[in-house]
């Protein structure tokens, strides 16, 4: 009975999202590129674009996933200097990818990173559906790890699950490559605190060094972190 009333609710989820690194110290490849686009970082008088390209793919208000309205998430953003990377075109945004240089969150996770200088979190890349698969992830990916170079970033951190085949697929592209993995256990009902948070790295790879218990923090839950190889 009580086995039937488990599988029936769910009382748990499992959140299973890899770590991410990019040596910036090693050359990027040529790739190919879109072409007739426009790519950019954006200035302060495109955010009301940008909130409007992702507005208009969502029935549901994004402010409940951001807790307020997302023109004021941009706002504040670009006020603590992320970076907002776009594609654009006949003054449409087909693309868009933030970076930070503070912190490397996953907020679904309740996962913390302070950034170090020279390090850098890429994160939220979006485009409306019709402008998919289009080659814009790989043009705009290619000039913005460029220009983070060209400013003295030597690496460039991404968060990505473990199942979404098309992201790997494009980061690879990019010579990013897993250094850890986390496997979380939270509540589905209630406040949905996380209860296990399993992290494995590879402390011999430099890169996996900000997955180490002493710079990845978990807002909750108790925490192991095994040494070994990320599959």
């Amino acid at each position: 009975m009580l086995d039937q009333l488990w599988r029936r609710i769910r009382p748990v989820v499992r959140l299973d999202q890899l770590a991410l690194a990019r040596d910036l110290s090693v050359p990027l490849a040529d790739l190919p590129l879109a072409r007739g686009i426009t790519v950019r970082t954006a200035a302060p008088e495109d955010l009301p674009r940008l909130t409007a390209a992702m507005q208009q793919v969502f029935r549901r208000p994004l402010i409940e996933e951001f807790r307020r309205p997302l023109q004021e998430e941009f706002e504040e953003r670009h006020e603590r200097g992320h970076v907002c990377g776009i594609a654009e075109k006949d003054g449409e945004i087909r693309l868009m990818v933030w970076v930070r240089f503070d912190e490397a969150s996953q907020l679904q996770m309740g996962a913390h990173v302070r950034l170090r200088p020279g390090e850098v979190y890429a994160y939220a890349l979006f485009a409306p559906p019709e402008y998919r698969r289009r080659g814009l992830a790989t043009t705009v990916g290619d000039f913005m790890l460029r220009w983070l170079g060209e400013r003295g970033v030597h690496r460039v951190y991404a968060w990505a699950n473990s199942s979404n085949a098309a992201s790997l697929k494009t980061v690879r592209r990019f010579g990013f490559r897993r250094v850890g993995r986390v496997r979380q256990v939270r509540w589905r009902l209630g406040l949905r605190a996380a209860l296990l948070n399993h992290v494995v790295y590879d402390p011999t790879d430099p890169l996996g060094e900000w997955c180490s218990p002493q710079r990845l923090r978990f807002a909750g839950g108790l925490s192991v972190f095994r040494r070994g190889q990320v599959l």
